[in-house]
């Protein structure tokens, strides 16, 4: 970890040896408190991309809150042809539960 955690420019870094999981950073990149942050990712391995990773939320009702979680990237070809038959649920789907369990948790706090 470097910067400040929780301000813009704090990073996180991994080196996994675990397949598929590789090596990269995260970075964050903007901070709109308490409804907007978006972080770089940048993956070396298992092979070289990046994106911009995202989490919004909006509160619709008392004690209620939306969140989505997204990310922007382009896929060069022809990793796009071949995202056409790729699942991300399969892929990130208990990363995500995961992720927003936390995130849910520290709404509630």
């Amino acid at each position: 970890m470097s910067g400040v955690d929780g301000t813009v420019g704090a990073k996180q870094t991994w080196d996994s040896n675990v397949k598929g999981v590789g090596r990269g950073y995260q970075e964050i990149s903007i901070i709109d408190p308490p409804v907007y942050i978006e972080t770089k990712l940048k993956f070396y391995d298992p092979y070289e991309s990046e994106a911009n990773g995202y989490v919004k939320l909006k509160e619709t009702g008392i004690n209620e809150v939306v969140a989505t979680w997204g990310f922007k990237s382009e896929i060069p070809y022809p990793f796009n042809i071949m995202s056409v038959f790729t699942n991300m649920d399969d892929m990130m789907g208990e990363d995500w539960d995961k992720g927003l369990n936390r995130l849910k948790l520290l709404c509630e706090i």
